[in-house]
C-alpha cells in the first residue's frame, strides 16, 4: 500500500508540474502577442499613406465603410470622428489573436487613428 500511495503523489507532482508548466506556456504567449500587436500600432503615425500601412501588414481581412458597423466593430465610439472615415481589419496572428484597426481619412487613404483589439 505504501508503494501505491508514493507512485500516486508523485503521478499527482507530475500532473501538477506540467498543469503549471501549460499554464505559465499560455501566458507567456499571451504577453509576447499583445508586446508585437502594440509595437505595430506604436510604429502606424497619424498621416502615414495607406499603401504603407498594407505593405507592413498585407491585405486587410475586412473593410468597414458603414458608420454606423464601425460604431460597433472598432474601438472608436464618437459618431462625429467614425463619420467620413474607413475601417480597415487586419488580422495578427496568434494564439490569442487580436486585430489590427486602422481608421483612415475616405479622401485621402491615409492614416488617421491606429489601434487594436482583442478577438
Amino acid at each position: 500500500m505504501n508503494r501505491f500511495v508514493k507512485y500516486l503523489v508523485t503521478a499527482a507532482a507530475g500532473l501538477l508540474l506540467l498543469v503549471a508548466g501549460l499554464i505559465g506556456l499560455i501566458e507567456w504567449q499571451r504577453w509576447r502577442s499583445l508586446r508585437e500587436v502594440k509595437q505595430v500600432v506604436a510604429q502606424i503615425a497619424p498621416g502615414t499613406p495607406f499603401t504603407n500601412v498594407v505593405q507592413q501588414l498585407g491585405k486587410p481581412v475586412d473593410v468597414i465603410a458603414d458608420s454606423l458597423y464601425m460604431l460597433l466593430r472598432g474601438t472608436r465610439k464618437e459618431e462625429n470622428f467614425v463619420g467620413d472615415k474607413v475601417l480597415h481589419m487586419f488580422l495578427h496572428r496568434g494564439p490569442p489573436f487580436r486585430w489590427i484597426l486602422i481608421y483612415t481619412d475616405k479622401d485621402s487613404s491615409r492614416v488617421v487613428y491606429a489601434d487594436w483589439t482583442s478577438m
